[in-house]
């Protein structure tokens, strides 16, 4: 009973083995594919083996015809009655004598083959026949005498049943050998391979399920084979995990060290942050309250500046007496109202930066607006011998804005436009409009322009480049700022393309859903005039 228990447990261990299945049904059918091979010659073999029997059988039957016939007194004549007499219960089922080439004596079944059939004339000629399960043959003179050839049909139909006896047979005994060698196999593999792999994935199962002490898992092995190879480096390999799982738990300390110093950073700067940013906000309530109350503070001695002056210009209480105080009068309200517009721009730049700036809203005709902007600018550009043009209007649009601060972003652009462009150039104006990018307007010259590293540079506030050309001109660069901050607080955006030498293009983006657009009857006939334009100053 004991000694059962053993073949038990490593019966049990193999069924439950998937490796074991796997070799077991490959080695299986690997011996039956060698021994299928080795049947099919052997079927053959046997088949050729029991044909040779069988000629040999109807060889003596036929022999012992032969020799009754040479010791009869009636020879040949005797001979069918011979035949029939000695072939009783045997094989042969009929013969044919030949003698130089000419048949002179038969008897029972007449074979199928005849003296033309023979390949060689020393060698015996042989046809089984299938169906019939019959054996034809054709014998030299030399198997019997030197007289006779002998054609001869024999009867093989036991063939057919002894075959299928030995197959059965044959195929048996390949089953037992196959089952033998597979079981014999099984028990090789399960004590030289199979036994240790499950030993190893027991090992490997329990260190996976205690990380922490890979070294503890380490295993024995007195294998000097490949196998002992493979003990031998798992168990450095765990040597190394013991290692390394020291190593991270060293960088894990060092790691919570530094986490807990960067959180007091963090912490640190993030209060200084905070406090700055107070600060910034506190600072920026305190420019915007100083700048409403410079813009107040200067305004009101400006405009008395301006109102004085054009009493002093237009001489409303007589005289001045000496000419040029009347220029000097003139040239202190210019002065005044260019101060003034500059205080202005910083004001509205303040607030719209902030966000304090409430926007007043409603709707306009943006055609409108831009031949408001367009007849304003008519004596400026007049007197830089400037050409301003307005083309490509194809609809109505309604703009939903604040239409005074559009027409300021406009006009500042068409001020640069006109400032940057020599005598004889001009500024023209277009309009576009895509469901997704909204209305577009260009405003293109083909003024000086300038480099494409300069483009960043002068959105910026009170951002100018000195050229020689940009020198002989006044400003302080709010202009393109205020136009670029009216334009984003409508959700729109400005795009500048330039080229020295060859002009500015500056496009105003504005929102799809800030934009109602409809054909009118005007526009429908401008659109039958191509390159239509309306000049309005040269």
């Amino acid at each position: 009973m004991t000694r059962l228990l053993p073949l038990k447990s490593l019966s049990q261990a193999i069924l439950h083995c998937r490796l074991c299945w796997k070799i077991t049904i490959g080695v299986f059918c690997a011996i039956l594919a060698i021994e299928a091979g080795i049947l099919f010659f052997s079927v053959q073999g046997y088949k050729q083996d029991r044909l040779a029997e069988i000629e040999r059988e109807g060889m003596v039957v036929m022999r012992t015809i032969m020799r009754a016939a040479a010791n009869d007194p009636g020879g040949l004549e005797a001979f069918p009655e011979l035949a029939k007499m000695f072939r009783k219960n045997s094989v042969l089922l009929g013969a044919v004598l030949y003698r130089q080439g000419k048949r002179v004596s038969s008897f029972g079944q007449l074979p199928g083959l005849t003296l033309t059939d023979m390949a060689q004339e020393d060698i015996a000629t042989k046809r089984y026949l299938e169906e019939e399960h019959k054996l034809d043959v054709i014998w030299p003179e030399k198997r019997f005498s030197d007289t006779f050839k002998i054609a001869a049909r024999i009867d093989a139909s036991e063939l057919p049943e002894q075959v299928t006896g030995f197959i059965w047979r044959i195929t048996g005994l390949v089953l037992l050998i196959s089952v033998f060698v597979t079981i014999v196999t099984m028990l090789v593999l399960e004590k030289a391979i199979l036994s240790p792999i499950r030993q190893l994935r027991e090992q490997l199962d329990q260190a996976s399920r205690d990380p922490n002490n890979p070294q503890k898992y380490q295993m024995n092995s007195s294998h000097q084979d490949e196998w002992g190879d493979v003990i031998l480096s798992l168990n450095r390999l765990f040597e190394q995990s013991d290692v390394n799982l020291t190593q991270i738990k060293k960088q894990e300390q060092e790691l919570v060290a530094h986490r807990d110093r960067l959180e007091e950073l963090v912490t640190e700067r993030t209060e200084k942050l905070q406090n700055a940013l107070e600060k910034a906000e506190a600072a920026s309530k305190a420019k915007s309250a100083f700048m409403a109350n410079m813009s107040h503070e200067l305004r009101t001695p400006l405009n008395s500046v301006i109102g004085f002056s054009d009493l002093l210009k237009q001489e409303s209480l007589g005289p001045l007496g000496h000419p040029d105080y009347i220029d000097y009068a003139r040239e202190m309200s210019s002065s005044s109202h260019r101060l003034l517009n500059l205080i202005n721009m910083i004001l509205d730049i303040t607030q719209l930066e902030s966000g304090d700036y409430e926007l007043k809203e409603q709707q306009f005709d943006f055609e409108r607006m831009l031949q408001t902007i367009l007849r304003g600018k008519k004596e400026t550009a007049e007197q830089a011998n400037i050409l301003l043009k307005l083309t490509g209007i194809d609809a109505t649009y309604l703009v939903q804005g604040d239409e005074a601060l559009f027409r300021r972003a406009v006009a500042n652009i068409i001020e640069n436009s006109i400032t940057f462009s020599d005598a004889g150039n001009e500024v023209c104006l277009s309009s576009s409009y895509d469901q997704e990018k909204g209305l577009c307007l260009e405003i293109r010259d083909n003024g000086i322009g300038m480099k494409e590293e300069h483009i960043s540079k002068i959105q910026e506030s009170f951002g100018q480049i000195s050229t020689s050309y940009s020198r002989g001109h006044e400003g302080a660069g709010l202009g393109l700022t205020l136009s670029k901050l009216i334009v984003n607080a409508h959700g729109g955006r400005i795009l500048i393309e330039s080229k020295e030498g060859v002009g500015t293009t500056v496009v105003l983006h504005f929102p799809p859903k800030r934009v109602q657009r409809y054909v009118s009857d005007t526009a429908l006939k401008s659109e039958k005039s191509a390159n239509s334009a309306v000049l309005i100053s040269k």
